[in-house]
């Protein structure tokens, strides 16, 4: 990609797998950006059997022929469907593709909100030394509509211990974070954005921006009961690894999920035995007793009944 000067270059790589149904306003979100910056977008296609296909190549030709309004100083679309090894894999041989030094990845059922890319392009300008930089983001379900904002919170390293406070689609590192740290644990299927923060967190900064730059869509299949069980089991295994003891909080994502998928009760009520089962698995996964500060077990306990109460605390992963 030719560029003039230092304008900078932001490569986004989407990984996709008959995503067909949500992947059009993924990409139209990208497109649509606007500001003094190239786009580098690269769509890596785990060799979809549905319309997805069909769809990319939809857009390769509106802006081949010129028919697709370009508010940015230009755009370099690249695309490949063929099966890979998961959606690390995907990201992975999509940033190795990535002529920008500014890069991202945004899944097909999540978009980009107008002017997220001008923010973030500014920032990383007027600050040079910038690694990461990452802001707000909502839920939203099938038809866009808001559904609550995701947990996210200003940058505390302490705290990357407890909660994956950083939405991923509203994230976006320097090229040299990935040159010191190297890129996503392809054994990861469900928490690879959240090592590659801690991974991160131990040799940069992270900067936050107090506006919402992206959207992660809800629909039936990220809902499903397994996938949340998958990736509480994996977080545990994450956090294991990286910290050695495991934190209450992440537990208690762990054993909401086990219980949640075994009962009908509203989760209010069933907070105080899933805290109960929080108590036995941390003693369980850390074979010690809990040594966290009384306090500290109140405010978190209270902060759980608030959240379910406001009906905020849905996912497992808040």
């Amino acid at each position: 990609m030719k560029r003039q000067n230092e304008t900078p270059i932001v490569s986004i790589v989407t990984p996709s797998y008959n995503q067909g149904q949500f992947i059009e306003d993924t990409i139209k979100s990208v497109l649509s950006q606007e500001g003094n910056f190239y786009i580098d977008y690269i769509i890596m296609d785990g060799g979809s059997e549905d319309n997805s296909v069909e769809i990319i190549k939809k857009y390769e030709q509106l802006l081949k022929d010129g028919r697709w309004t370009i508010r940015c100083k230009s755009i370099k679309y690249r695309w490949l469907s063929k099966k890979d090894r998961g959606q690390s894999d995907a990201v992975n041989r999509g940033w190795a593709m990535a002529e920008g030094e500014i890069l991202s990845w945004l899944n097909s059922d999540d978009t980009l909100l107008p002017e997220a890319l001008k923010e973030v392009v500014d920032l990383f300008t007027q600050n040079p030394d910038t690694a990461v930089v990452y802001g707000e983001g909502y839920f939203v379900d099938e038809d866009g509509s808001i559904i609550s904002r995701f947990n996210t919170r200003h940058f505390d390293r302490e705290l990357l211990q407890e909660i994956d406070y950083i939405p991923q689609p509203a994230a976006f590192l320097h090229k040299r974070v990935l040159n010191r740290i190297g890129m996503l644990d392809e054994s990861l299927h469900y928490c690879m954005d959240y090592d590659l923060w801690i991974r991160a967190s131990r040799e940069f900064d992270f900067t936050y921006i107090n506006k919402y730059l992206a959207s992660f869509k809800i629909h039936k299949e990220s809902k499903s009961m397994s996938k949340w069980i998958n990736a509480a089991k994996e977080e545990i295994m994450l956090l294991k690894r990286h910290f050695i003891i495991v934190r209450p909080p992440a537990i208690y994502r762990y054993a909401k999920a086990l219980f949640m998928s075994n009962t009908k009760l509203s989760l209010l009520f069933a907070t105080p035995l899933i805290l109960f089962v929080t108590f036995f698995k941390y003693i369980q996964i850390n074979k010690r007793l809990p040594l966290y500060p009384l306090r500290k077990w109140i405010d978190w306990i209270k902060q759980m009944y608030m959240s379910n109460k406001q009906g905020l605390d849905f996912h497992i992963w808040d």
